[in-house]
């Protein structure tokens, strides 16, 4: 890259090499979570079943015709290399076969016709092959006067195929079989380009089957190239794929339930069963190449909408190739309790969220803005129709549905939460019967444990493992899985992780409408409309909560700015998305075993002070010889003081003998202090005396009054006025119970959730805490999914939007995560030549060195456009902060990340201190949102749970009124004024756009 001291900011972010290899990597992280515990071994036989039926006499003519043998034997031999020239061999082999099948059909169905003519003539039952061959040849008429697109396997090994998406991965593949705008010619010119959106069939190829890590790789490939054409075919159910290693080939097939493969068949060996594949993958038939036929395109100009594999959608898409977010669906809502393949069709007007169209493992949840077709024809909307959110997502088996959630349909109130109409199963609306788009029926066969005695796992690819000693010459051969007996063709071991499963956990597409429509968290306004809109959720959470159910999926995507429609359009902060919801299954109370009246009894208060005289001195002996981290306990009183991050207590028996009397002291002199106590564990004396011991154990060293300022500042919440609406209140239904939503119980369930603003609670299984344990719930023990989690998740939302936008309103993430690291940037910002001082501060014209605090917009750290950016130093840890913390692949190095902020507070600050400079006035609430979800943690049981709303909800209260009062920062009053018009006014034309929000 040239060097040039007039170089744009537009040059400096330009896109280069590095992004395109992190597309590529970001790719293939994803695949390898999403199959890691996903894969299936299935027989060839259950792939074939599942393909478009080929009449074997149709079969048998193609594989002796002359031309067919010729493209046969002119398949190179298997080498080490030379995989370049399997590629026109394979394709001239498979457009041959493709080519005669028309004609052979006809001679097979003229044949049977004949027969069963004369069979009909002699009163002789007829063969059910000859009517199948009159089925199949009066399918084959039927398509070709559907208009449907024609199919021709190609191959551009060299070439990115065109994406609808300009940021997408530009992986090249090898081979594909792709429709095409126009009937095919035998003679017609190979295309110039290729379309994710129109590849069927992707092919991976390598030259020879002999090595084990070719075949694990050449796997690895075609699931990235599967994920790539999902991510542009919103309509596809499932998707095949082709693995040919010299002679051997294998079908994969991928939908949101994971990765099938089959065994390895010769493809000259098993040249009829080749055939009956390439053949079943050539024929445009929707339901067996996994199109949805509920799902239309509307092109622009025409009112009749047309399924994407039509010639017309097709040469529109390859001459236009739009975004897949301006392309209009026409789809089919079934009835929830009409006759199957009864419903209403909607015509979608804006999409909401089509991101996880890719996903390969999961739910896939595609959202569009709708309204109501007139007739269920034509792409025209009722005259009087309201607009509605639809959402398409792959639901696990035996999971509630949506609308089964909203506590509303139960005849329960809450607010400040998207009203769920329904959701209904979709059904395949073209196919005999109204089959369900359900992996179950997608498999009818149960996975095999093992292929030819060969046990495979997904590791960066199928894995295939040998019950072989690491580093042996035993030898291992297998017709199928070829021969093993080098060193380098031996797998060392079975990788760790949990053991390759044997069952599937199926999903069902499932047609979802809500009510609501609303506007992206990340269009706030304003600081103020920002904390409104979380303000708001959080209340519909805890609506949610007290009605029984849990949302367990809190993230950016899931709080929206919701219009109500007064005068003003008064915005509301609103909660959607009970895909990973759960209900309560049960009520626990935060009544105290003995009420205060009879702790202030002296006799009663007696009675529990002696239990704990027995129970103190027993804890603190189970402590002895025992080293004590004092760092989590005292970062939440002095997070600055570093002193204390490596202090360590030995608990001798000397100092046992002094934290006795210390305890006598605490007895004897401050009962208040035992009062508070005891009020707080629900007047249990063990749990009561643990606490105290603990405590004691960790800063009776240091004094008397540290033991005291820890107890008042562990129990300063609940603060009276909630411990009294909870605590005065009788035994009775409380708070919800969650113990039933462990996500790793024997079925295998999935932790559910966002991974960037999930708790480490929640994706360990285990606690924060690592030194203070005192008994609570068996719920907490096994660290269920709660509330607490979910209000935390509410943090990382926040903390997300303050650090990677800059500013309202704002589409694109801020410009320190997009300039890369060169001379050649810096320059571009005037920053060449300056001393970094390693903190970001910059020299001030006096000479004097400013804090970061101050130096909002450093000198020379700015754009054409006075866009901030940190310096190159601060730059480095900013991206490191967001990456581990948000993006990162390696999961447990996230997790481990977000409890290092949880033990060591001065993570926090630093974090905290890199946010854009916009968000300066919020840098107090995240610091505080934080301190209440640490001492939430360290004090969870059900009077916690019960009141962690209130108390973030004041929170907000508090905050909202010194934004209101206070005064903006020159670079937030700057960019307010910049973006509110446009801002508003893009509002003020999508309400217009038929799309007001429903009346209070």
């Amino acid at each position: 890259m040239a060097t040039s001291s007039n170089r744009t900011y537009r040059d400096a972010v330009t896109q280069d090499p590095v992004q395109e290899r992190q597309r590529a990597h970001a790719v293939a992280a994803k695949v390898e979570v999403e199959l890691q515990d996903n894969l299936s071994l299935v027989p060839m036989d259950s792939i074939l079943d599942r393909l478009y039926h080929i009449h074997p006499d149709v079969i048998d003519r193609i594989a002796k015709r002359q031309d067919v043998v010729a493209s046969l034997d002119k398949i190179p031999l298997p080498a080490k290399e030379g995989e370049e020239l399997f590629y026109p061999t394979f394709v001239q082999l498979a457009n041959v076969i493709n080519k005669h099948y028309s004609e052979d059909l006809e001679v097979v169905y003229n044949a049977a016709k004949a027969r069963m003519t004369k069979n009909e003539a002699a009163n002789i039952p007829n063969n059910p092959r000859d009517g199948e061959a009159g089925v199949e040849y009066e399918k084959l008429k039927q398509r070709s006067q559907e208009g449907l697109a024609a199919m021709r396997w190609v191959s551009k090994a060299n070439t990115t195929p065109k994406a609808s998406d300009k940021t997408a991965s530009g992986i090249k593949l090898d081979v594909v079989c792709t429709l095409l705008p126009g009937k095919p010619d035998e003679n017609k010119k190979v295309p110039d380009d290729t379309y994710w959106v129109h590849i069927t069939t992707p092919v991976e190829i390598k030259p020879n089957h002999d090595n084990v890590e070719e075949r694990q790789k050449a796997s690895k490939q075609l699931a990235e190239y599967m994920r790539m054409c999902l991510k542009d075919q919103l309509d596809r159910c499932f998707i095949f794929g082709l693995v040919l290693c010299g002679h051997k080939l294998r079908v994969m097939r991928c939908d949101r339930s994971g990765m099938e493969a089959s065994n390895w068949i010769d493809i000259k060996q098993d040249f009829h069963i080749f055939i009956r594949i390439i053949l079943g993958l050539s024929i445009l038939d929707r339901t067996t190449l996994g199109y949805d036929n509920t799902k239309k395109m509307v092109l622009p100009g025409s009112s009749l909408p047309v399924y994407s594999t039509s010639m017309s959608a097709v040469t529109y898409m390859q001459t236009h190739l739009p975004s897949m977010y301006d392309v209009k669906w026409f789809i089919f809502v079934p009835s929830p309790n009409g006759p199957p393949g009864d419903g209403t069709w909607y015509l979608t007007t804006k999409a909401i969220s089509l991101i996880r169209s890719e996903m390969m493992t999961g739910r896939a949840t595609l959202a569009w803005r709708v309204l109501e077709s007139k007739d269920g024809t034509r792409a025209e909307a009722k005259d009087d129709a309201r607009p509605l959110v639809l959402k398409d997502a792959w639901t696990p088996d035996g999971e509630l549905s949506e609308a089964e959630l909203d506590p509303r349909n139960d005849g329960k109130e809450v607010v400040n939460v998207a009203r769920v109409m329904l959701s209904v199963p979709v059904v395949d609306i073209a196919a005999p019967a109204f089959p369900a788009y359900s992996t179950k029926v997608f498999r009818p066969h149960p996975p095999e444990s093992k292929l030819s005695g060969v046990e495979h796992v997904w590791h960066d690819g199928i894995m295939e493992y040998y019950d072989q000693v690491p580093g042996a010459y035993k030898k291992h051969t297998n017709e199928d899985e070829g021969e093993q007996s080098q060193r380098s063709k031996t797998m060392p071991g079975r990788p760790k992780g949990p053991d390759q499963k044997t069952a599937t956990h199926h999903r069902t597409l499932t047609r979802t409408l809500v009510e609501v429509y609303g506007w992206p968290l990340k269009d706030f306004l304003d600081l103020i409309e920002l904390v409104v809109v979380i303000r708001g959720a959080v209340q519909g959470h805890q609506s949610l909560h007290f009605a029984g159910v849990l949302h367990r999926d809190i993230s950016s995507g899931n709080l929206i700015i919701y219009p109500t429609a007064n005068a003003d359009y008064e915005i509301l902060g609103y909660v959607i998305d009970l895909d990973h919801a759960q209900k309560a299954n049960g009520w626990t109370s935060c009544a105290p075993d003995v009420d205060d009246e009879d702790v202030n009894d002296p006799a009663v208060y007696q009675t529990m002070v002696l239990s704990m005289n027995r129970e103190v001195p027993r804890y603190l002996r189970s402590k002895q010889n025992k080293r004590h981290m004092a760092n989590d306990f005292l970062a939440l009183n002095e997070p600055r003081n570093l002193a204390v991050k490596d202090q360590t207590v030995l608990v001798t028996p000397e100092l046992v003998k002094e934290l006795i009397e210390i305890w006598k002291v605490i007895k004897d002199e401050h009962p208040d202090v035992l009062k508070k106590i005891l009020l707080r564990f629900q007047n249990s004396p063990l749990h009561a005396a643990s606490f105290v011991g603990e405590l004691l154990a960790m800063y009776g060293s240091q004094s008397i009054d540290k033991v005291l300022a820890e107890v008042n500042y562990l129990l300063q919440y609940p603060e009276k006025e909630l411990y009294d609406k909870w605590s005065r209140e009788p035994q009775g239904d409380h708070v919800p119970s969650w113990a039933i939503t462990n996500p790793r119980d024997q079925n295998g369930a999935q932790i559910t959730g966002t991974f960037a603003y999930m708790s480490y609670e929640v994706y360990h299984q285990k606690s924060y805490r690592s030194v203070f344990t005192f008994p609570t719930s068996d719920s907490d023990a096994r660290k269920v999914h709660s509330a607490v989690h979910d209000i935390e998740s509410f943090f990382w939302v926040l903390l997300r939007e303050c650090l990677i936008r800059d500013g309202p309103g704002s589409t694109h993430r801020r410009l320190d995560l997009r300039l890369p690291f060169d001379e050649d940037t810096e320059n571009a910002l005037g920053v060449a030549g300056k001393k970094d001082s390693g903190d970001g501060d910059q020299a001030g014209k006096d000479g004097a060195k400013k804090t970061r605090k101050e130096a909002v917009r450093p000198v020379g750290l700015q754009d054409a456009a006075g866009k901030y950016v940190l310096s190159k130093k601060d730059r480095t840890k900013f991206k490191n902060h967001v990456y581990k913390l948000f993006e990162n692949d390696n999961l447990y190095e996230m997790f481990e990340t977000k409890k290092l902020m949880f033990t060591n507070p001065e993570v926090l600050d630093e974090v905290v201190s890199l946010i854009h400079p916009y968000f300066e006035r919020l840098r107090p609430l995240l610091t505080d949102m934080w301190r209440i979800i640490r001492r939430a943690h360290l004090m969870s049981d059900p009077l916690t749970e019960a009141c962690i709303h209130e108390q973030m909800l004041q929170l907000f209260d508090d905050h909202l009124k010194e934004l209101q009062s206070g005064k903006k920062t020159p670079i937030e009053q700057e960019r307010d004024a910049f973006i509110r018009d446009s801002l508003l006014d893009k509002r003020r034309k999508d309400l217009a756009a038929g799309n007001p929000p429903p009346p209070p």
